[in-house]
Order: C-alpha cells, then structure tokens, then sequence
C-alpha cells in the first residue's frame, strides 16, 4: 500500500451514519400521537357543537309545544277559556318552524293552501292540508272557532311531527 492510500485509508465518512426514529425517540412519536388525538377531538367536538347549535330551534319548539299541550290541558279545567288562544299560539309556532328551515322571504309569501302543503311537505304526510292542520290557516281568524279539544290536540300532534322531519332534506332549503 502506498503512502497515499494510507492516507485515504485514515479518512472518515464525515457524515455520521443514518439513524432511525423510532428507537431514539419513541416520547416524540407519543407526543405526536397525543397532538394528532386533540386535533381529532377538537374537529369532533367542533363538529358536535355546530350541530347543536342547528338543532337548537327544534328544542326550542319542542317546549314551545309543551306549552300550548299544558295550555290546552289548563283550558279543558277552566269552562270560561276556550282553545282561540291556543290556535293562535300554535299558528306562531308552525311559522317559527318554517322560519328556521326555510328562506324568510319564501316563508313571507305562504299564506292559505300554499302554507298549509309546504307545512304538509315539511311533516311528511298530508295532517296540514287535509287533517287537523287546516285550522292553522282559517282558525286564527274566525271569532269562536269550532273546534274542540280532541281537534287541538291532534293539531298539535301533527306539529309535533312538523318539528321531528323539518329538518330532513328537502328542495328549496338553506344549507
């Protein structure tokens, strides 16, 4: 061998050799596991919130409608109160509803038998147009109402169904 190569014999690699990740520092690879889990749960919880949030009018109906069912109930004891106050309240309520999933300026123009069949394709079935949903769009109006309470509450029976499919995808619907 000559003094040369010697020399280059005597020479080392100057980078270092490669290691491996994961057996020098398993507490990063858990560090990320742990930052990559608060991510998922931050978008969860995120996710869960806003959904909340958009089912916050159907709680709010909900106990609007437990309201009129314990004013009906009241009105049935006391001979003196008649269901007028309860028609009305509940003619308020079916438009809150249409409010909250439909554009205002589509619900604005309902009005009659339009009112009543976007109420019917809203619920799912034909309770407004056809059933005891049709005094929500003569009702209101007239002075003492023929209707007893068998007929408020199968009316507010076909509301209570209103609020349970509303929120099913229809055409027409803000997203």
């Amino acid at each position: 061998m000559t003094e040369r190569e010697a020399l280059l014999a005597q020479l080392r690699d100057p980078l270092p050799p490669l290691v491996s990740w994961w057996p020098l520092a398993p507490g990063w690879w858990i560090l990320a596991g742990l930052l990559l889990g608060l991510a998922l749960l931050l978008v969860l919880g995120r996710l869960w919130r806003r959904r909340h949030r958009q089912r916050a009018w159907q709680r709010q109906a909900r106990a609007e409608l437990g309201n009129l069912r314990a004013a009906l109930s009241a009105a049935s004891k006391v001979p003196d109160m008649s269901g007028k106050e309860v028609l009305s309240a509940a003619s308020v309520l079916t438009r809150r509803i249409l409010l909250a999933v439909l554009p205002r300026a589509r619900v604005a123009a309902l009005h009659g038998d339009a009112w009543l069949h976007t109420l019917d394709s809203l619920a799912g079935g034909r309770q407004f147009s056809d059933g005891p949903g049709r005094w929500l769009a003569t009702g209101p109006f007239q002075r003492q109402p023929a209707l007893d309470d068998n007929d408020l509450s199968r009316l507010l029976d076909a509301i209570e169904s209103l609020i349970a499919n509303a929120d099913k995808p229809v055409a027409g619907r803000r997203e």
